[in-house]
C-alpha cells in the first residue's frame, strides 16, 4: 500500500490524504477509546501520508451512552491520566495497569493523534471537515505561483480548533442534557 502511495504522489502528483474514520462510540469507554488511538497512531505511522481522523456520528453519541470527559478531551486527546484513572475502577482493566499506562504514554508521547467531528447529515460539519482535509493535502493553499496571495487569506479566515468543538458540543450534545 505504501508503494502504491508513493507512486501516486510521486509519478501522477496527486495530493494525498488518508482520512480516517472512527465511530464515537468508541468514545463511550476508556479501553476502546485507547484502542481507537492506538489503531489511529499505527495507521498514521504505516501510511505516511497527511493524515486527518473523524469521529464520525458525533451527533448520537449520547444516544449510546454519557461521556466521561467533554467533547474537547477526545478530539484533542488531552491528558490522558485521566483516562487512566477510570480504568483502574473498572475490574478487568485494573489487571492491566501498567500496560494501559505504557500504551497512553506512548500515544502522548508521539503527540500526533487529534480528531475532527462528522455529522454526515449536516452541511457545515461536512463542510468544516473538507476544509481540514484540504489543509492537510495543501490543496487549500492553490498552487505555488508568484502572486498568489490564497495563503493569505487562508490564515485570516483560519477559525481555532477549541472553537469549532465548542461550537460542535453545544449544537449535539449539551441538546441533551
Amino acid at each position: 500500500l505504501r508503494k502504491l502511495v508513493h507512486q501516486l504522489q510521486d509519478d501522477h502528483s496527486y495530493r494525498l490524504t488518508a482520512v480516517h474514520l472512527v465511530d464515537s462510540f468508541y468514545c463511550s469507554q476508556p479501553t476502546t477509546f485507547i484502542s481507537i488511538l492506538l489503531t489511529s497512531l499505527s495507521t498514521m505511522l504505516k501510511l505516511e501520508l497527511s493524515h486527518v481522523n473523524v469521529l464520525s456520528k458525533i451527533d448520537a453519541v449520547l444516544s449510546r451512552g454519557d461521556l466521561d470527559f467533554n467533547l474537547e478531551f477526545y478530539t484533542d486527546v488531552l491528558d490522558l491520566s485521566h483516562l487512566l484513572e477510570l480504568l483502574d475502577n473498572d475490574m478487568f482493566s485494573k489487571k492491566h495497569k501498567e500496560l494501559n499506562a505504557a500504551l497512553c504514554r506512548l500515544v502522548e508521547d508521539f503527540a500526533f493523534v487529534s480528531f475532527q467531528t462528522l455529522c454526515i447529515e449536516d452541511k457545515d460539519s461536512v463542510y468544516n471537515l473538507l476544509k481540514v482535509i484540504d489543509k492537510a493535502n495543501g490543496y487549500i493553499y492553490g498552487g505555488l505561483t508568484p502572486g498568489n496571495d490564497s495563503i493569505f487569506l487562508v490564515a485570516e479566515s483560519n477559525t481555532s480548533q477549541s472553537q469549532r468543538v465548542g461550537d460542535v458540543q453545544e449544537k449535539y450534545l449539551d441538546r441533551f442534557e
